[in-house]
């Protein structure tokens, strides 16, 4: 008596095809185990590299934030500590306005005789202190195409470079003079004896008719990463000490 064979495998093929199709799934899981690792490696790393770009755009803003401080001493005459820079005639604040260097002017003759050495240097501006004459002349995109002209030595002011403030002091490497990754610039601009300037510098309160000066400042700072820079700009007017 003969028996069909058709409809039945052997045992050892359909063990093989079981074993096969589970190294199938095995592989696959193995596939989606390493996919899932990779991408939350991934997010991992963006997110890291999104807080460290944060942090260092933070540290950037509270260095640009601290020159501008640092501006205002040096444009008031005071060192860090705020007491006096000097009380030497030959320097003007914290200025030494021998050796053809600028200083901050208090009233229009001033502005005259300190802006003669910046414009014999053929620049507008000289250790941070600028003449540029008119307000509209550096905006944002003048700023940022001629970076690398105004960072040239000479040409701004560095963190406590004339107040004598450190950056270890401020616990701020980005406002070291060593490398220097921070700067300023003074912009000054005289009024009139009727409280205007020639061309509008809108958005500042009126100077006293004995120093009819307005001082305008911008700090520029370059994180640690290429990508980080920060711009920051204030008007400074001082107040008359007399009735």
């Amino acid at each position: 008596m003969m028996r069909s064979l058709s409809g039945t495998l052997p045992c050892s093929a359909a063990r093989d095809r079981q074993q096969g199709a589970a190294v199938i799934v095995v592989m696959v899981l193995m596939m989606l185990a390493v996919l899932t690792a990779l991408g939350t490696s991934r997010s991992q790393w963006l997110s890291e590299r999104m807080v460290g770009s944060e942090a260092d755009r933070q540290r950037a803003l509270a260095a640009a934030e601290a020159l501008l401080a640092d501006a205002e001493l040096d444009i008031r005459g005071y060192r860090f500590d705020n007491t006096l820079c000097s009380t030497n005639r030959a320097v003007i604040g914290c200025r030494d306005n021998l050796g053809g260097r600028p200083w901050f002017p208090l009233d229009n003759q001033d502005y005259a005789m300190a802006a003669l050495p910046v414009i014999g240097s053929g620049n507008s501006c000289m250790d941070g202190i600028c003449f540029t004459g008119n307000p509209g002349t550096w905006t944002p995109q003048f700023l940022k195409d001629n970076v690398a002209a105004l960072t040239q030595p000479g040409v701004a002011a560095t963190y406590g470079q004339f107040t004598g403030a450190t950056a270890q002091a401020a616990g701020n490497p980005l406002l070291s003079r060593t490398t220097p990754r921070a700067w300023y610039w003074v912009e000054v601009f005289p009024y009139n004896s009727m409280g205007q300037t020639s061309r509008p510098l809108f958005g500042v309160p009126l100077p006293p008719n004995n120093s009819p000066i307005v001082f305008r400042i911008t700090a520029h700072v370059q994180g640690m990463r290429p990508g980080t820079r920060v711009w920051v700009r204030s008007v400074l007017v001082l107040k008359s000490n007399s009735s």
